[in-house]
């Protein structure tokens, strides 16, 4: 025997009427973002939503603005000159997880880059350190 396909409903769609309820809600308060009007719906209106769903109906009504991101340009050169060694240095800190490898059973290791730029452009002064750590 073929059995037809359930119905067309969706048990997690969002309805028509709740999505009219956050439209709603966004003109009443249009300055609170997605995650404020999802909890006043949850407090308030008798359904749950999510701050995901409620950002989604909102973008696709145009009613999210674009984040401004702040840039910071890069210059050409350094402001500060430097005139000898030792002056001005780079130090960058990496620290790395690696578990079920060393002894006695994980290993943290650090790298730490120092780069002198009195000399960059020709030969930095790298110094890379590995450390070990461990408790027991």
């Amino acid at each position: 025997m073929v059995r037809s396909p359930l119905p067309a409903y969706s048990w997690n769609k969002l309805l028509d009427e709740e999505a009219d309820k956050i439209l709603e809600i966004a003109d009443l308060h249009p300055d609170w973002p997605s995650r404020q009007i999802a909890h006043y719906i949850s407090d308030h209106c008798g359904f749950t939503v999510s701050k995901a769903t409620v950002f989604r109906v909102l973008k696709r009504k145009d009613l999210i603005s674009s984040r401004t991101v702040k840039t910071f340009p890069a210059s050409s050169e350094y402001k500060v000159k430097t005139k000898r060694v030792n002056e001005q240095w780079q130090i960058d800190e990496t620290y790395m997880f690696v578990k079920g490898w060393g002894f006695p059973s994980d290993l943290e290791l650090g790298i730490k880059i120092y780069i002198d730029y009195y000399n960059q452009e020709r030969y930095p002064v790298i110094r890379i350190v590995i450390m070990k750590h461990w408790e027991m």
